[in-house]
């Protein structure tokens, strides 16, 4: 499978896309899948702490000022399902803990027509199923490059005034392997994103 993997660093997201070629993985939408995007905490002690329980409160979708940032990242939720195998009573270890390595992200317009397709760096180890909730961590995962923002605005026009605004669809799915050697992929997520230019200013 090829992918463009994104790494300038960017608010430490990596973001500068270059080609790179890795096996294939399987997908498993049934084991590994994306819940969703977090929506931003309170700020605790000047810094935000995402929770990936069930209280964790889901973004129905997005807006990037380009105003303000020329990309666009997110949190977001990924449960495993992997049944654990770890057996003391045999000294066996837990090979299910999935490794998360990155995300792929396929940006489309409302029309199913594909902007830009890249894959960026994520970091995380998310415990296999413990028999009662699925397993999960929060992945950090960028949406919207500055490239697809480039491609954006080539195909729809600069965004001239504020009431300009653009729909994307962010398709992002996680893939790595298992501590026992398996490659996996999640099921793509689809995240629906407006573009637009100073329409997150507001003046008093």
């Amino acid at each position: 499978m090829k992918r463009a993997w994104a790494k300038a660093l960017s608010f430490g997201i990596l973001s500068v896309a270059v080609a790179a070629l890795s096996p294939a993985c399987a997908d498993n939408s049934e084991s590994l899948y994306i819940q969703g995007v977090i929506v931003p905490p309170a700020v605790t002690n000047g810094a935000c702490v995402y929770q990936s329980d069930a209280q964790a409160g889901l973004l129905l979708a997005g807006k990037l000022d380009i105003a303000a940032r020329s990309d666009y990242s997110a949190p977001i939720i990924v449960r495993s399902q992997l049944q654990s195998r770890v057996n003391r009573d045999t000294n066996r270890t837990e090979p299910n803990r999935f490794v998360v390595e990155g995300t792929i992200t396929r940006v489309t317009f409302p029309s199913g027509e594909v902007v830009d397709e890249f894959s960026s760096f994520a970091s995380r180890v998310i415990d296999p199923d413990p028999g009662q909730q699925p397993g999960s961590g929060v992945v950090s995962a960028l949406l919207i490059s500055p490239n697809t923002l480039a491609e954006v605005i080539k195909r729809r026009g600069a965004f001239d005034t504020r009431r300009k605004e653009v729909a994307v669809i962010a398709n992002v799915k996680v893939f790595g392997r298992t501590l026992g050697g398996v490659e996996i992929e999640s099921a793509e997520f689809p995240f629906p994103i407006s573009i637009c230019r100073g329409c997150g200013i507001n003046f008093a």
